[in-house]
């Protein structure tokens, strides 16, 4: 009885620290989504903007003040995984590591692109379409369904990825489609 709560114990910590990675990475495009959205239907001429930061401050000051006040631990209960249960290594020793590791650089590299290719295409679309007259709620829409677009394909690949073990598959297959659907959306 004590082994299966101790196990059912560890599997809800197990669920709560990987929910709260996911809420962190989601929080950035997610956003952006909303924001695509709502711009064009807040602002209709340039004296709406102002209106638009005070209605953009408030999540961002509720989520201030939560954090603020609302932390009042500077480590949790108990440690999220084993390593962090362990001693640290040395800033430097671990820079060190880090500096001669090419999986690390892989994964940086092919990370930092797709960030670029993604900020770039979020960046520019209205610049691309504006000109071609479509309007700025239309390219907020447009921009809205491509991050949405790609939430759940990021979701069905993870799924498919935790089920099949095919994590570097998953993960060349969707960098190279990424990239190939820029390349089509340039032309």
């Amino acid at each position: 009885m004590l082994v299966e709560q101790t196990a059912k114990a560890i599997k809800v910590k197990k669920l709560i620290s990987s929910n709260g990675i996911t809420h962190n990475i989601m929080a950035n495009p997610v956003g952006i989504m909303i924001g695509n959205i709502l711009s064009p239907i807040i602002v209709k001429q340039a004296d709406d903007i102002p209106f638009m930061l005070y209605v953009y401050t408030i999540p961002a000051g509720i989520g201030m003040l939560s954090a603020t006040f609302g932390i009042c631990h500077s480590l949790p209960p108990s440690p999220p995984t084993s390593s962090a249960a362990s001693t640290p290594e040395s800033f430097i020793l671990g820079m060190k590591q880090i500096f001669y590791n090419k999986s690390y650089w892989v994964l940086t590299t092919a990370f930092g692109m797709e960030v670029a290719l993604f900020t770039v295409a979020n960046s520019l679309l209205e610049q691309i379409l504006c000109p071609l007259g479509y309007s700025d709620k239309f390219v907020g829409l447009n921009n809205a369904l491509m991050i949405g677009i790609g939430l759940l394909g990021a979701t069905c690949a993870a799924v498919y990825a935790d089920r099949t073990k095919k994590f570097v598959e998953v993960a060349k297959c969707g960098l190279s489609l990424s990239v190939v659907s820029f390349i089509g959306f340039l032309l």
